[in-house]
């Protein structure tokens, strides 16, 4: 339970800490190592891994929030559409018929090759 605390407190354990050593736990755990660039020996909690833990004095594992999660007062997408502006009269016609993606796909253009 105290390396789930410690986890909480540097912002990797997302979780209500009930000191069960499950999922959540080893998820929390890596990030922690993600997030310190390291390669860890196991995932499971250590009087080491409690000491290094210890010593941490600030956030460690970022919480990213989706920019619509924040409360800013106005209620606006995460994603902001992108207006696309075509020009009608710059389209030429060529006499060739235009190639979709699903004519490519079927001739054979776009698609993985070797075998399965």
């Amino acid at each position: 339970m105290v390396v789930q605390t410690e986890l909480k407190r540097v912002g990797c354990y997302q979780m209500k800490v009930d000191g069960s050593w499950g999922k959540g736990s080893r998820t929390a755990l890596t990030s922690y190592f993600l997030a310190k660039r390291l390669v860890p020996d196991s995932l499971e909690p250590t009087e080491a891994l409690y000491a290094a833990l210890k010593t941490e004095s600030k956030v460690v594992c970022e919480v990213r929030v989706a920019k619509s999660a924040v409360k800013t007062g106005n209620r606006t997408s995460a994603i902001e559409p992108v207006e696309t502006k075509v020009d009608v009269n710059s389209k030429k016609k060529t006499g060739k018929k235009q190639e979709t993606a699903k004519t490519r796909i079927t001739k054979g253009t776009i698609g993985m090759t070797g075998s399965f």
